[in-house]
This record gives structure tokens, sequence and C-alpha cells, in this order.
């Protein structure tokens, strides 16, 4: 339910989904559903985002941990979410040095 029933052949061999919803949330929410995902309930998340879209990430990131996440971001992104005092661990960009962000998606 709330899943596109009307999909393509190329969708259906793949067993592709697509979720409909009022809001990103919701919409995201339905299609990892639809496609028998389970969804997380807490661990760790990696957040970088470019600098335009750094306002938007704080709440995103605040409903994270308060789902009880824990928080690693880059540069810009992690002196934004550290202002409001969420706890977030930092990570360089690969360039930048240890701990960087290739590290941490290859070794969780």
């Amino acid at each position: 339910q709330g899943v596109d029933p009307i999909r393509g052949p190329e969708m259906r061999s793949t067993g592709e989904v697509m979720g409909v919803g009022e809001t990103f949330a919701e919409a995201f929410a339905k299609a990892q559903l639809g496609a028998s995902n389970t969804l997380p309930r807490g661990g760790r998340a990696l957040l970088s985002v470019r600098n335009s879209d750094i306002p938007r990430i704080v709440e995103l990131a605040k409903t994270m941990t308060d789902l009880g996440f824990e928080l690693d971001a880059t540069g810009c992104t992690a002196k934004a979410l550290e202002q409001p005092g969420m706890a977030v661990r930092r990570l360089h960009n690969v360039y930048e040095g240890l701990p960087h962000i290739l590290e941490r998606i290859i070794n969780g």
C-alpha cells in the first residue's frame, strides 16, 4: 500500500518499487517497505552535504539523533551540526588526512 502499482516491465524484472507520499520522508519509507527493506532503528550515519544544503540537514540530523543514531560528518556539515550542540564525529575529506570519509565507509 502506498507503492506505485503501475510499473513498466523493466521495473518489475528488477524488483523496483516507487513510494508515493506527501513528503520525501513518507515516500522514502513507503519505497523501503515496498522493497521489503527493514528501516534501521539506530546505528551510525554519515552526513556530508554541499554548503547550500546545510540549513536543511540540521533538522534531519536532530531527528536522527533523537532516534538513536550517532553521526559522522565532514567539514562544514560537522561544524553546522556542532553549533546547536549535537554530538558529531568529524571526518576529513580524503585529501585532508585521517580520519577521512573513505576510511569510514570502507571500515564502518
